[in-house]
This record gives structure tokens, C-alpha cells and sequence, in this order.
């Protein structure tokens, strides 16, 4: 009996390793994505059901400082919420640089077009991934032509780049499940540094609208490819 048990535990171990690639990992960061997943673009990750997991790195000059006060989140909150137009010659930009390659630009252009955040569910300032990292943390509702779908988002200051982990799905839940919380445990970015001060960066509303776009984007073009086939 004792065996019977053992054997099984192996069992289930084993078929959790299988469940897992290797640490998809660049010069910048490390993140275990399952093997059933694919790798729509660089640093755009998607599961057959839609659900899709992006990573948008953004470099920028100066001094950071420190990005998280409540002032800022609510910033964030706002102009993400209310303004995001002002913010679309940025995203669209961002997009054709990383997906110029799979989609024309008048694509790009209407997809971010018709982006429109419905509603901000969570806006936290806090610590995420097994790291401790401390970000913002926000969980939105957004539009984008025919798509409609739930954005989990933390944002990362380190050095002079902003890391932004978007994690989408059609489904609230699907942000929930345990595949998707042991994505964002595995984060990880190489040569942290924490960023230090009080001064605001209104750089990263325009970094955070872009991976929001950049999430659902990422699962487009897996559509598309799929489709020719």
C-alpha cells in the first residue's frame, strides 16, 4: 500500500515537471511559462483558450526615482480610465515596433483605435512574484474591436526600465487559476534595482495603455496564424 502511495506521489510530481518548460528567460528577465503555451511573438506568451501572458519592457532617461505613491497610482488610474486617448500615438508606436512584422499598420492603428477601458476593478501599490518586487498592481475590464476581456497588470521600476506583466483573459477567473499565479511567482529580472525618491513618472501611463493593448494583441495574431494553417 505504502508503495501504491509512493508511486503515485512520483507520479504526480513528475507529470507537474512535464507541465513546464524550461524558464523562458532573455538578457532581461526569466519567467516559467507551461509547455502547452505558445510563444505567439518575443515576450508574448498564449494558451489555446485565448488567455495570454505579455511581458513590455520600456526603457526611458533619468532618474525614476520612486514611481509609488498613491498620487501616482491614481494618476494612473485616471488617465487610463478617462484620457487613454491621449495616450494612442504612444501605444500604437509601441505595438508597430513589436508586432510590425505580423500586422500592417492600419491594423494596429484600428485595434488601438477602439481600445476602451470599461472599468478599474483593483488599483494597489504592493509587492509581487516570489522577488517581493514592489509594484503597481491594477486588474481592469477593456474593449478592443470584437474582443472584450480582463487585464491583470504589475508594473515594475527597475533602473531606468519599467517591466510591465499583463496577464488577459475573456474571464475574470481565468486571471485566478493557479497556472496563471505560478507565471507571475516565477518573474524574475535580472540585476534589480530599486528605484529610490518621491518624483512622479508620468511615463508609465503610456507603457502600462500599450501592454494592455499589447496582451490581446499578442492572441490576434495567434488567431490569424491559426487560421492560416
Amino acid at each position: 500500500m505504502k508503495k501504491s502511495i509512493l508511486i503515485s506521489i512520483v507520479f504526480v510530481l513528475l507529470l507537474s515537471l512535464c507541465n513546464y518548460a524550461n524558464a523562458y528567460s532573455t538578457s532581461q528577465y526569466s519567467i516559467d511559462i507551461p509547455s502547452t503555451w505558445t510563444t505567439t511573438v518575443e515576450n508574448v506568451f498564449s494558451k489555446s483558450n485565448g488567455d495570454s501572458v505579455n511581458v513590455q519592457i520600456t526603457s526611458f532617461t533619468g532618474n525614476a526615482n520612486n514611481p509609488y505613491t498613491e498620487e501616482m497610482l491614481d494618476q494612473l488610474v485616471n488617465e487610463i480610465y478617462n484620457n487613454v486617448d491621449n495616450y494612442k500615438d504612444e501605444m500604437k508606436e509601441q505595438l508597430k515596433q513589436t508586432y510590425g512584422s505580423y500586422m500592417t499598420d492600419s491594423e494596429i492603428d484600428k485595434y488601438v483605435d477602439s481600445f476602451k477601458c470599461n472599468s478599474v476593478d483593483l488599483k494597489e501599490i504592493t509587492t509581487c512574484t516570489k522577488n517581493n518586487y514592489k509594484c503597481f498592481h491594477i486588474i481592469s475590464n477593456y474593449t478592443m474591436s470584437d474582443y472584450s476581456y480582463y487585464s491583470e497588470q504589475y508594473s515594475i521600476t527597475s533602473g531606468n526600465n519599467v517591466y510591465t506583466l499583463t496577464l488577459s483573459s475573456s474571464d475574470k477567473s481565468g486571471l485566478e487559476t493557479s497556472e496563471m499565479r505560478d507565471i507571475v511567482n516565477s518573474f524574475t529580472i535580472n540585476n534589480y534595482k530599486e528605484p529610490t525618491g518621491s518624483t512622479l513618472s508620468p511615463t508609465m501611463i503610456g507603457i502600462i495603455c500599450g501592454a494592455c493593448v499589447g496582451a490581446v494583441v499578442g492572441v490576434v495574431i495567434r488567431k490569424k496564424n491559426k487560421k492560416q494553417e
